[in-house]
């Protein structure tokens, strides 16, 4: 489930993120509740982040920098 949701979330905001630049460049009003649903997927992406595999890289990174830092 997780790793389907954080697929979807990142197909989401691609789709949305392309489809705002077309509508903007067209100049309609549909462009707006488009660009909402843009950035809401953009926010659940970042509240996800702590909770996907993905993090694992940063957790990682952190903890080997803190390790040289010590020596």
């Amino acid at each position: 489930y997780f790793d389907w949701f954080f697929l979807l979330v990142l197909a989401g905001i691609v789709f949305t993120g392309i489809l705002s630049q077309v509508l903007r460049l067209a100049e309609t009003p549909v462009m707006y509740p488009v660009y909402f649903v843009h950035l809401v997927l953009i926010f659940m992406l970042f509240v996800y982040a702590p909770y996907s595999k993905l993090a694992h890289f940063v957790y990682r990174t952190v903890a080997l920098a803190a390790m040289r830092k010590k020596q």
